[in-house]
């Protein structure tokens, strides 16, 4: 747990958090030469160059902060902070209606060699941002967020989606070029930016994107949930009914985008989706203690991938995180 200012890194941090920076951002660009044909990865250091170069200051200062502090090419912390982008993050997530307010729930899957993102999961309070404070489940080396809380505003999330056109290699090149933004960028800018539920939405929904995605955003209110099913230029925004279900996993749900599904007969996407509307129509959670233990059924939690469970209320400010093999889960407060 470390503060730190919008723009910049954390400059008191300890010494084991740059040492844990170091190993995930080698371990991230490890994982990609792995997994990629050596063009493709080519391809990906060209896309982390012109993104370097066509996104501005935007977060320039921590890439390149965190570049000498790891003795590391800015352009390794790039493609670090691409890892969504370019990887495949599985995740199971919902949104409730309870007496405190809105409840949003995650578990982050994430297929990922060793045990570096459970031992190095790192939560951080970002102070002074100019629409307020927020808090970022993440780990050292990311400057993205794939979760966050914004107390009195709202909490996103992301969940990983495949478009059968748009997640190709040549498609994320051409959209890096045209400054395209990465989504875990994305959700740091509408923490950082968006006053409200609704401005959140409407950014999420039309910002252009370096790949498709599933943003998940709740706010203070029962009216305020809403899953925003992207593709890399367009969105179809599925809101939770009063007293209803709102969940997402890992493909298009809406008409409109569901044509652009990928090989769900391969997954368990659509299995984790049914297991969690079940549970949550048959015994919905009152708190996030009982959140989380639905996201601990064994059919929505996979002990090889799943490296952390969250969930958190906006309206509250508090934020519940909890990692498998560690005994406890971690409690936050903000705001």
């Amino acid at each position: 747990d470390c503060d730190a200012k919008p723009g910049q890194m954390r400059a008191a941090a300890p010494k084991s958090y740059w040492d844990a920076a170091r190993k995930l951002v080698e371990a991230v660009n490890e994982q990609g030469r792995q997994a990629a044909p050596l063009g493709v990865w080519q391809i990906v250091r060209q896309a982390a160059n012109a993104l370097n170069s066509v996104m501005g200051g935007h977060f320039r200062d921590e890439a390149l902060e965190l570049a000498e502090r790891i003795d590391c090419e800015p352009r390794d912390i790039i493609i670090a902070n691409l890892s969504y982008d370019l990887g495949q993050v599985g995740c199971t997530t919902f949104g409730l209606q309870t007496a405190d307010g809105p409840l949003h729930a995650r578990n982050l899957d994430w297929s990922f060699p060793g045990k570096l993102l459970r031992e190095h999961v790192a939560v951080e309070r970002v102070l002074n941002a100019p629409s307020g404070e927020y808090l970022l489940v993440t780990w050292p080396g990311l400057f993205g967020a794939l979760t966050g809380l914004a107390p009195g505003r709202f909490s996103v999330t992301v969940n990983y989606v495949v478009h059968d056109e748009e997640s190709t290699p040549t498609g994320l090149m051409g959209r890096a070029f045209k400054g395209h933004w990465p989504s875990t960028w994305v959700v740091r800018t509408a923490l950082n930016e968006k006053a409200n539920f609704a401005s959140a939405v409407k950014y999420l929904a039309e910002v252009p994107l370096l790949s498709p995605v599933l943003f998940t955003v709740v706010g203070t209110k029962e009216d305020e949930r809403a899953v925003i099913e992207r593709s890399a230029t367009s969105s179809v925004v599925r809101r939770g009914e009063p007293g209803g279900l709102l969940c997402v996993t890992n493909h298009y749900v809406s008409k409109g985008l569901g044509r652009h599904n990928v090989d769900l007969e391969d997954g368990d996407t659509r299995e984790r989706l049914d297991a969690l509307s079940e549970k949550l129509s048959t015994t919905p959670p009152t708190n996030r203690a009982e959140a989380l233990a639905i996201l601990s059924s064994n059919d929505l939690f996979d002990k090889n991938e799943t490296q952390h469970q969250v969930a958190m209320c906006a309206r509250t400010g508090k934020m519940t995180v909890q990692v498998p093999g560690k005994k406890q889960p971690f409690e936050f407060e903000c705001g």
